[in-house]
């Protein structure tokens, strides 16, 4: 069992990982950093559940992990496929000499682009679950406009999520992240 001594610090050694695990997703600092927060305040309620300070990170990154999936089903996405949700003004903006000049919206990093690729692999009504959630529709609207019940609307979400992490579970084992 991991005592409260112990994770405090583990936790200020483990806080940097998590936040840049988080940014990985494409997440801002302070966004990353109010996941990491809000794992940490559920880790120490569950803190007599760990065996040791291994299951503890172990069981934080996957946290994490689920958790910035999860902000990102409820961000806008960019799809590339003529659906986007971010509008193409969004993209550019002016720099000092009123030139254009791309946004960081519009540089995809290769984990991006697993999302997005994971994304536009999913069947049609995940698909279509995902992006009404990150235009800020709520299950039971969702449901509605769909003509289903909202335990299937958080189904085909957490399935959509669970597709999304596998894909980018496998893309960091290929690439050696951590």
């Amino acid at each position: 069992m991991v005592t409260l001594a112990e994770f405090s610090i583990e936790w200020e050694r483990l806080f940097g990982v998590l936040v840049r695990k988080a940014k990985s997703f494409g997440l801002d600092q302070s966004t990353a950093e109010d996941i990491v927060q809000d794992v940490a305040i559920e880790a120490i309620a569950k803190l007599s559940t760990f065996e040791d300070q291994v299951h503890l990170m172990r069981w934080a990154q996957k946290v994490v992990r689920f958790r910035s999936l999860d902000q990102l089903a409820g961000m806008p996405l960019f799809l590339g496929d003529g659906s986007d949700l971010v509008s193409r003004d969004d993209l550019v903006s002016r720099d000092s000499a009123n030139e254009f000049v791309e946004s960081p919206l519009n540089q995809v990093s290769p984990l991006n682009q697993v999302i997005r690729d994971a994304v536009e692999q999913l069947p049609t009504r995940q698909r279509e679950v995902l992006e009404r959630f990150s235009a800020g529709e709520t299950s039971a609207n969702i449901a509605k406009a769909l003509s289903i019940m909202p335990t299937t609307v958080r189904s085909l979400k957490r399935f959509a999520l669970a597709v999304i992490e596998a894909k980018v579970l496998e893309y960091e084992d290929r690439s050696g992240i951590e």
